[in-house]
């Protein structure tokens, strides 16, 4: 039996194989092999679903546990589905209402007669680990924030800036990366300017919970004075051989700065070039210009610049030059320069003898023909041959075709690329299905497929296609959260590809409508509700018109999934009117009617709890105790409830009552309105002689007690000149027209209750008379 564990940050897995040699027989069927199990919730992130794909023959059993603890269905706490497609199995374990206690290690073991294999799934609450981080780099042009949590499973990662979502494309750019047992969620924020400041929110969820971190980011100032990178030292021409990979490395001094570098070629960018890179090291300080597979015309002038914030801090010249490589092997000399590796037309021996009789030949040119001796050239000639016959054994003679042998070629590898990359797509939600599609230049290549960077697997959602050196991949019923970047990997070449979802216009309607008309007394609570057929439903809530926010304290707005609430606190006269719930697709209306409190109750209730339902209390008016009797009733209701019931209430009930248990006090306050108040006094007013008048007073009167006028504390008399009426709560003294003589002090009375007021009568204009009595007296 072999045993196989496989493990990386996602879980751990384990694979026994029986391996049976016997021969003639063969062992039947397959042993259980997991795919990537999954992590996800449900019913509002209520419960928490683990599942795993396995595909095994002949049909394995399945057995989960918690740690170390067998797992059995239990209602109202796990859910175990099983289902087939095919010879892949589908497992599902649900965790109803998912707590802290529910974390741990869960092992889902898959056995048959051909194996076992068990997928391990590590399940916990995602945890905030240290404090946040935050890095400015280029001059405060760059801000890194840095957020350490401890998952289980690799978690996402959603960031806002001042409540306000942030996209992650342009300026933003996020990642999540792995350090020890930790995982970091990065947000890097490019130009940055003062706007940026704030507070940033990362909330972090890993499939089974989620957790929030808050980012307070102060940008500080750019420094005026930058130190700018500069290249080091001179460029040099370069020389690249035909077909090789040419490498130039460059190092530059260091700058408050970290620069930028693009190389030209005859004024074009030479990274529009796909055999080409340039790339910054800012750890070693140096620019690395990269050109694969030379070709001729690669001869040119470059120029490299250095870019600090966009702009040229420094730049360089080089000029480089292609030679091509001879590959063929040179003949081989030996120690004395006289042998040559031979041809293939001829031996070693034959090529000697002929360089004999060459130097021979050179040298009796060069003697006269008199003084040669045969005897001395035939013992000359006999000397050269021992001596080329006792020479040690040459490369030529030793190894047989060493004339036919040539330098080892190194084999081109060819680039590899996709021919058509992948496309950006835009769908709409609820559409069946969403097609992703590349081609690569080789069609024997090992592929993956990514999604957001992390890596997704075949399964219910996605499909993957291959035809030849094309690969697709299907995403099944498209939804919000199909948003992302997409990446297919073949070998190490990759291609991404951006899907935006348009969002479905949904139609909902109010399974429960909000009742017609609403009362509630001034000052108390009112709440109300309708339902709504889909709990993602949004609903807005209008009065008069106009859109109603939530406020504390004053007007509250609530969901509970279906159910609409609106919670309207110490309800006042202004908040009457018409309310309207609106959903996409219907809406639903009501009145509310703000009454003021009846007060004519001829009893107040005070109510409190205690902890103790055996506790003994003592109640107090105005720090005085009061005991049981026919004005005050004491009870004690539910066990835990207290009441006291002040009756016949009088003026002199208006105090504070205290309930006092032990050292434990509250207190309330009661106040008592009089049976008769005057809601608009008689003013000090002036009126003209022979002019009508009316004294006014608002006076409330539920009981209807008499009504008297006085003039200067005297009972008035009424007569046709002067009469009284009351009209919808307004008492009105009538004068016809006034006398001078009506000059007074005026009050009204109703009980003890009495509001008087000043009437300064004013004489009025008179034609003029003559007072003749005097003058006839004279006259006689």
């Amino acid at each position: 039996m072999y045993k196989i564990h496989a493990k990386n940050s996602a879980g751990e897995s384990n694979a026994n194989i029986n391996l049976n040699l016997q021969a003639n027989q063969k062992q039947a069927g397959k042993g259980p092999v997991f795919e990537k199990p999954k992590i996800y919730q449900n019913n509002l992130g209520r419960d928490v679903i683990l599942e795993c794909r396995c595909s095994a023959d002949p049909a394995p059993t399945f057995t989960w546990y918690q740690n170390t603890k067998e797992l059995k269905a239990r209602p109202g706490r796990y859910e175990m589905e099983e289902s087939k497609d095919g010879a892949v199995f589908l497992n599902k374990l649900k965790i109803i209402n998912f707590m802290n206690a529910d974390a741990g290690t869960y092992k889902l073991m898959a056995k048959n007669n051909s194996g076992d294999a068990t997928a391990v799934m590590e399940v916990k609450m995602p945890k905030i680990v240290g404090m946040p981080n935050i890095r400015f780099e280029d001059n405060n042009q760059r801000a890194f924030l840095e957020v350490r949590v401890d998952s289980g499973n690799p978690p996402e990662a959603k960031w806002s800036h001042s409540g306000k979502s942030i996209k992650v494309e342009g300026r933003y750019s996020s990642e999540c990366t792995m350090e020890g047992r930790n995982y970091v969620m990065n947000l890097t924020i490019n130009d940055l300017t003062e706007k940026d400041s704030g507070l940033y929110e990362c909330e972090i969820f890993n499939g089974v919970g989620k957790v929030q971190q808050s980012i307070t980011v102060k940008v500080p100032p750019k420094d005026p004075k930058v130190k700018l990178p500069q290249i080091v030292g001179y460029l040099n021409s370069q020389t690249a051989e035909l077909g090789r990979t040419f490498i130039m490395t460059v190092d530059y001094a260091v700058g408050s700065v970290t620069p930028q570098a693009k190389v030209l070629k005859n004024g074009t960018d030479l990274s529009l070039d796909k055999r080409c890179t340039v790339r910054v090291d800012s750890t070693k300080h140096s620019v690395i210009i990269t050109i694969k597979n030379v070709q001729m015309d690669d001869k040119s002038t470059y120029t490299l610049q250095l870019l600090a914030n966009g702009n040229v801090c420094d730049k360089g010249n080089f000029d480089l030059s292609v030679i091509q490589v001879n590959d063929e092997a040179n003949e081989e000399v030996d120690e004395v320069g006289e042998l040559h590796v031979p041809s293939n037309k001829g031996s070693r021996r034959s090529s000697t003898v002929k360089k004999e009789e060459e130097y021979l030949n050179r040298r009796s040119s060069q003697e006269k023909p008199g003084l040669l001796d045969p005897k001395a050239l035939e013992q000359s000639l006999q000397a050269r041959r021992d001596s080329m016959t006792n020479r040690r054994t040459s490369l030529a003679d030793a190894i047989p075709g060493f004339a036919g042998l040539k330098h080892r070629e190194t084999p081109k590898v060819e680039k590899e690329y996709f021919v058509e990359e992948l496309q950006d797509v835009k769908i709409k939600e609820g559409s069946l299905k969403a097609l992703l599609k590349c081609t690569f230049c080789k069609s024997t290549s090992k592929f993956r497929w990514y999604k957001n960077k992390l890596e997704i697997f075949q399964g219910p959602k996605y499909n993957f296609l291959q035809e030849g050196n094309e690969f697709a991949l299907e995403i099944k019923k498209i939804a919000m959260e199909d948003v992302g970047k997409y990446t297919c990997k073949c070998n190490d070449i990759s291609t991404t590809c951006t899907i935006q979802v348009e969002e479905k216009k949904h139609t909902y309607h109010f399974n429960q409508k909000l009742p017609k008309t609403a009362e509630v007394v001034r000052g108390k609570d009112l709440t109300v509700e309708c339902s709504v057929s889909d709990p993602r439903a949004t609903v807005a809530w209008y009065h008069k018109g106009e859109k109603v926010e939530y406020v504390a304290g004053k007007i509250e707005i609530k969901r509970r999934e279906n159910r609409c609430i609106l919670r309207i606190v110490r309800a006042r006269p202004e908040q009457e009117g018409e309310y309207c719930c609106i959903v996409e697709g219907d809406e639903t209306y009501m009145d509310i009617a703000v009454e003021d409190p009846d007060e004519n109750d001829e009893v107040v209730t005070f109510e409190c709890e205690v902890s103790d339902r055996d506790a003994e209390v003592t109640w107090y008016k105005n720090g005085e105790p009061i005991t049981a009797n026919d004005k005050y009733e004491m009870l004690a209701e539910k066990k835990v409830k207290r009441i006291l019931k002040v009756k016949k209430i009088t003026m002199t009930d208006d105090a504070e009552y205290t309930c006092k248990v032990a050292k434990k006090t509250t207190t309330a306050t009661c106040t008592v309105k009089p049976d008769v108040e005057f809601r608009q006094n008689l003013i000090d007013t002036k009126g003209i002689e022979t002019k009508h008048k009316e004294l006014e007073c608002r006076a409330f009167n539920p009981k209807k007690y008499p009504v008297y006028w006085f003039k200067d504390g005297l009972p008035i008399e009424l007569n046709d000149r002067i009469s009284t009426t009351e009209i919808e709560g307004s008492l009105y003294l009538i004068f016809q027209y006034l006398e001078m003589d009506d000059t007074g002090y005026y009050s009204c009375k109703i009980g003890n209750h009495e509001t008087k007021g000043l009437l300064e009568v004013q004489e009025c204009e008179k034609p003029p008379s003559v007072d003749l009595t005097n003058f006839k007296a004279q006259a006689t």
